[in-house]
């Protein structure tokens, strides 16, 4: 035809083509998807959304992500939350929260690690999701909310673990913990004593609190435990002075930015559990978890029993509360795996 421009079926053709409404120049269609030199990621494994241009895989037990296709965008993120610790019994510190280990390709700041050659080839790839790990319900002559378990991704080029949170204690100090230490437990005495709780000693979470215990009799009578740490802080100890509460879990770190508030505690993940105790002839002292973490429990009256300590939420990674007085520590909340990329 004439002037170079041809007809088929009544669709003109010339240097750009015109298929199925999309305009394509040098771009290729294909089943309605264009390709410009851009090979998208696929995968499948766990509970899968869309979030605009992104799918978002939520493992809340250990399976498989299975990458059908390894895209060439940068644009992926990952995280990585383990179990977290119980709460301790009878006047018991909160449970610290699980290590969380956050990296994303899309960005250089990087929180942990090396994200180059997360996912190089198609297949399985193992996930973990660590449990929580039980409130203490009975003395075992140690005296510890059990500790969680870690959660691990397994990728091509390393493997990114999550570090167990650390369980609190009823009646003894704390050792190191690799993801956020347990709140210490308060302890009888005629004298002021102070616990000391554990402390983080990686980057994947923080310290929980010192206990404080002061068997000055009522009204005077205080037993204050510590809350457990949380990935974005410290537990703060229990306070001496006569109108202090327990200690309120360690704060939790807000990821709802990346992968939407449908998980975790409305997006927030490992906050720790709060402290239980005694303080007589007061109101309302317990001990607040974080992000999901269990409450702690309390009981303000001579020879009164408090209630058990509260259970972490399941797949935040926060830590048990801690239990009152004669009464157990709440289990900490299991962990989590997330992965987002983008997928158009």
């Amino acid at each position: 035809m004439a002037n170079n421009v041809e007809k088929v079926n009544g669709i003109a053709i010339t240097d750009i083509e015109k298929i199925n409404g999309i305009t394509d120049d040098n771009l290729e269609a294909l089943n309605g998807e264009e390709f410009a030199g851009v090979i998208h990621w696929a995968a499948t494994g766990g509970n899968v959304t869309t979030s605009g241009d992104y799918k978002i895989h939520t493992f809340t037990s250990s399976g498989q992500f299975n990458v059908g296709t390894v895209g060439d965008s940068a644009d992926l993120q990952f995280l990585v939350v383990a179990g977290a610790g119980g709460g301790g019994m009878d006047m018991g510190g909160g449970g610290g929260a699980g290590g969380t280990l956050y990296n994303s390709a899309s960005t250089s700041a990087n929180d942990n690690g090396d994200i180059s050659g997360l996912f190089d080839s198609t297949g399985d790839h193992a996930v973990t999701v660590g449990a929580g790990g039980a409130g203490l319900t009975g003395w075992d002559g140690v005296g510890l909310g059990a500790d969680g378990s870690n959660s691990v991704l397994a990728a091509d080029s390393a493997t990114y673990t999550g570090n167990a949170g650390d369980g609190g204690s009823t009646n003894s100090d704390l050792a190191d913990s690799s993801g956020s230490g347990g709140g210490a437990g308060a302890s009888g005495g005629n004298s002021p004593q102070v616990r000391t709780a554990g402390t983080c000693t990686t980057s994947q979470g923080n310290d929980g609190a010192d206990s404080y215990s002061n068997n000055g009799g009522y009204p005077n009578r205080r037993y204050r435990s510590g809350g457990g740490g949380g990935s974005g802080g410290d537990a703060a100890n229990a306070h001496i002075g006569a109108d202090a509460n327990m200690s309120n879990g360690g704060s939790g770190t807000d990821y709802s930015g990346t992968f939407g508030t449908g998980i975790g505690s409305s997006g927030n993940f490992a906050g720790g559990g709060g402290g239980g105790g005694v303080n007589f002839g007061m109101g309302s002292p317990r001990g607040v978890g974080q992000a999901g973490g269990g409450n702690g429990d309390f009981s303000v009256a001579a020879g009164s029993l408090g209630g058990a300590g509260g259970n972490g939420t399941a797949n935040t990674g926060s830590g048990g509360g801690g239990g009152g007085n004669g009464a157990a520590g709440g289990n900490g909340g299991s962990g989590a795996v997330v992965i987002r990329y983008l997928f158009q």
